[in-house]
């Protein structure tokens, strides 16, 4: 891998942790985030980040896209792929993630948002919806669901049988249920135990009150 792949997929790795983040913590409280998922036949679309927050529009939720730039060249680039061209990309909200000082705030498209990164990979956001938060309308993009949907479906089916997955997952948080109250029983039965077997040893000494 050459330097420069390698620095735009760690840019990417930083992407899906930002988006992650919360609100409060300046990201956008994604759930589900994924890094390049690289299923170019959707109109010729791959996200280098995308997330998804699970919550009621007005909260931000919905998705969001994080392109992520390395270069100048690249970031100029965004502009002429199709998915932009005919207003047919994917996000909700919409950002640009590069290294500090390489992308203007003034050359944005409209309603995009800017996430900076600097040393040791913090990240801080110029500009976007996380920064509006009482405003988000304001940066609403028109996205195509049906392409997120597809995204999220071909993604399910990479890890295999979803449902047998969330069924194993039901049956494991049910037994770990069980176990903690199982724990928290024998803990008392311990307790009354050692009260008990204090008393038998050291009650004659204990003054009756």
């Amino acid at each position: 891998m050459m330097a420069s792949e390698s620095r735009h997929s760690d840019l990417c790795q930083v992407a899906v942790r930002w988006l992650r983040k919360s609100f409060q913590s300046g990201g956008h409280g994604c759930q589900i985030a994924f890094a390049e998922p690289r299923i170019s036949y959707l109109g010729g679309e791959s996200p280098d980040a995308i997330g998804f927050r699970v919550s009621e529009p007005s909260y931000g939720g919905g998705s969001v896209v994080v392109e992520c730039k390395t270069s100048r060249s690249d970031f100029l680039a965004d502009a002429r792929k199709p998915h932009r061209r005919s207003g047919e990309g994917m996000g909700r909200f919409r950002y640009f993630m590069a290294p500090d000082g390489l992308i203007e705030p003034a050359e944005l498209p409209c309603g995009w948002g800017l996430v900076e990164v600097g040393k040791r990979n913090r990240t801080r956001v110029v500009r976007g919806a996380v920064t509006d938060v009482r405003n988000l309308q304001a940066w609403e993009q028109e996205h195509n669901a049906v392409r997120e949907t597809l995204l999220l479906a071909n993604l399910l089916h990479r890890i295999g049988d979803a449902g047998k997955m969330n069924s194993r997952l039901r049956d494991a948080e049910g037994r770990a249920g069980w176990l903690l109250r199982r724990c928290e029983g024998l803990e008392k039965e311990v307790s009354r135990l050692q009260a008990a077997e204090l008393k038998r040893k050291y009650g004659h000494m204990m003054p009756d009150l």
